[in-house]
């Protein structure tokens, strides 16, 4: 009889340790899925903000080159006829010291619709007038 009580006691003893065990195990699952959710909703929450201030960045510099548009000053230009010689460099150089000669090239290109730095002789083209 002592055999069966103690045997009986031995298996409830396993039988309450597996169980602990198995409600540890759960446990734990319960808490790493826990711990995942509260990460990912963190990541969430920092995506968005990322974007809210992306927007935000975007938004103010469209107004700002928005509002800067109206500053811009009315080019003038006149008419100018290319001689021998001749180069989209030595014109813009002619036209300004005050201004970058790369910038006034860019605005004669624009204007006058020219691809590449290719001009000819008799060519007449705008060109802006400065200082």
């Amino acid at each position: 009889m002592t055999t069966m009580v103690q045997t009986k006691s031995r298996r409830m003893m396993y039988r309450e340790r597996a169980d602990r065990h198995q409600n540890n195990i759960v446990n734990e699952r319960r808490t790493q899925s826990t711990d995942r959710k509260q990460r990912n909703s963190i990541k969430r929450k920092i995506l968005s903000i990322t974007f809210l201030v992306i927007f935000l960045f975007m938004i103010i510099s469209i107004s700002i080159l928005i509002s800067n548009a109206g500053d811009r000053a009315e080019i003038e230009f006149t008419n100018y006829t290319v001689k021998s010689g001749d180069t989209l460099w030595s014109i813009s150089e002619s036209i300004s010291t005050k201004y970058p000669v790369r910038d006034i090239i860019h605005v004669i290109r624009a204007k006058n619709n020219i691809t590449n730095s290719t001009i000819y002789v008799g060519q007449t083209i705008e060109i802006p007038v400065l200082d």
